[in-house]
């Protein structure tokens, strides 16, 4: 008799924590890409219920109104051009590049490829919701805007460094502040589009939850490939 779906599972679970001395990121990248798909979902489905009009969208941008300074617009245009494409392009030629002389060749193609594969999603995504971009923007911006091309490409930067960060670094405390710096910075980065005006919040949130899910699913497979490789011939 073949074993149970269950049994087979908790065999499964013993035999991968064996051979996959970072086991928690593969599992935790699928309960996050859990989290973040059903999150996602119901962000495109308030969106659809309300034909694009959200409540949180028109409270987010006079809420950003009534905060609105000189010093706050100068701040916000100086963090939103981090998460510009040339910066985001530069930034991962050179992560990739340091990666590799480190003879570490596939982290180096693994983030590479996820950076420009999160670009391409988005823009996937973006030509199928066709969403114009708010009327009143602060700076100029051009193309659809749902979901935030900077949250979400700035936020799975952050993730998939922040990831590689953990796993190599021999100093975790100085590991654990790079990781908590670039998250902040990747969602101020993000809130930066919704003060300048040129996205939505929903736009923000969705692009979050999409980046979360492309790196949740993409870590653990990462992770899943390292322990087929090293079970591979048992």
């Amino acid at each position: 008799m073949s074993d149970s779906p269950i049994k087979s599972y908790k065999n499964f679970i013993k035999v991968y924590k064996e051979n996959d001395e970072r086991w928690k990121y593969f599992f935790i990248g699928i309960v996050l890409a859990f989290m973040s798909i059903v999150a996602f979902i119901n962000i495109i489905q308030y969106y659809f219920k309300e034909n694009g009009n959200l409540a949180m969208d028109i409270w987010a941008a006079n809420y950003a109104k009534s905060i609105e300074s000189t010093n706050f617009t100068n701040f916000f245009k100086t963090v939103t051009n981090i998460g510009n494409p040339s910066i985001i392009v530069i930034a991962t030629i050179i992560i990739a590049i340091v990666l590799y002389l480190k003879n570490m060749e596939n982290e180096s193609i693994f983030f590479a490829l996820n950076i420009l594969g999160v670009w391409l999603f988005n823009e996937l995504l973006k030509a199928s919701f066709r969403r114009d971009r708010p009327s009143m923007k602060l700076i100029n911006a051009t193309g659809y805007s749902m979901p935030s091309g900077h949250a979400m490409v700035s936020l799975s930067f952050s993730i998939l460094a922040c990831y590689l960060i953990l796993l190599y670094f021999n100093n975790k405390e100085k590991a654990y502040t790079i990781t908590i710096c670039l998250i902040l910075l990747a969602i101020i980065i993000g809130i930066s589009r919704v003060y300048l005006r040129v996205h939505y919040l929903s736009d923000v949130l969705a692009g979050w939850s999409a980046a979360i899910f492309w790196c949740g699913i993409n870590i653990a497979i990462h992770r899943f490939s390292y322990y087929r490789r090293k079970t591979k011939g048992i």
